[in-house]
């Protein structure tokens, strides 16, 4: 049996071995190949029809074109053409974001310090699966029960639901506290049980929240506010039978144009929205970084 094994007859695992060119190649093609169907076939299609113009000729033909000046033209129109719809996405997700969060921390502290120390709470394990299935739950189902919640008859609910946010931004949070909540726990997971212990003892629950807790899970608190605007900004499915009279967000617009045939101006609307997705997901990179110190 000498020699069947050398690597654990020198005393090192297999699995501590550094893999090998072929494999290491492998790995890169793989994640260059997935990178480029995910990121850069979509954003190579919204050039090409940003920039696509169709012409009628003198014999009636019609002649397709391309330029770069179409490109900048409607790119710097969208602001202007669909003003409302981005002013809309963001007030939306912004409150959401903040709701989300405003819910979230105080539930991940206690739960943090319920579960310090030896073994682990019970809650915890019953509102991880709460949080998984709201993922999980799908989006025309969230608003279709908003909508049934909001036609109780309860006085005030009417002017809610027809003349608010209130029931958009409800739907959101359906999806959006899970992902404040996961994201907050993980800054609290980083925190040690005896500094918990010491805040414990030394300050009240109020001062222990906000002047020991929110310096140390703050990157948290940000990240968990990006994330979640920017997951609920597109969340079409939830919000489209929420949505009130006279509001229109990114989705929905971008909804409409796709079955209107409308190409450019659906890519004009969500190259502005794409730049916005990227930056925040850029800040949620810098600020959210649970390596560093």
């Amino acid at each position: 049996m000498r020699g069947r094994y050398p690597s654990e007859a020198a005393g090192r695992n297999v699995l501590d071995e550094p893999p090998g060119i072929a494999v290491a190649v492998s790995a890169v093609l793989i994640s260059f190949a997935i990178s480029i169907i995910v990121a850069a076939v979509p954003i190579v299609g919204l050039i090409r029809n940003l920039g696509r113009s169709v012409m009628r000729g003198d014999a009636g033909e019609l002649t397709a074109t391309w330029s770069m000046g179409s490109v900048a033209d409607r790119v710097a129109e969208a602001p202007r053409v669909f003003a409302s719809e981005y002013f809309w996405t963001a007030i939306i997700a912004a409150v959401t974001s903040m709701v989300a969060v405003a819910i979230a921390w105080p539930i991940a502290s206690r739960i943090r310090y319920r579960s310090a120390g030896p073994g682990r709470f019970a809650g915890q394990a019953v509102l991880d699966a709460i949080t998984i299935a709201m993922i999980c739950m799908p989006g025309p189902i969230v608003g279709l029960a908003v909508v049934s919640l909001f036609q109780w008859g309860v006085p005030g609910f009417a002017f809610l639901y027809q003349q608010t946010i209130v029931p958009t931004v409800i739907a959101m949070l359906v999806r959006g506290f899970p992902i404040s909540y996961w994201i907050i726990r993980g800054g609290y997971a980083g925190i040690r049980d005896e500094t918990l212990e010491m805040a414990r003892l030394d300050a009240s629950p109020l001062v222990r929240f906000w002047q020991i807790e929110r310096p140390l899970v703050l990157r948290s608190l940000i990240g968990a506010g990006l994330a979640t605007a920017i997951v609920t900004s597109g969340d079409l499915p939830a919000a489209l039978p929420v949505v009130p009279a006279g509001v229109t967000t990114v989705a929905i617009r971008l909804f409409g144009l796709l079955h209107s045939g409308v190409r450019y101006q659906e890519s004009a609307l969500v190259a502005w929205y794409v730049l916005a997705v990227i930056a925040g997901f850029w800040l949620f990179r810098l600020v959210y970084n649970p390596g560093r110190k």
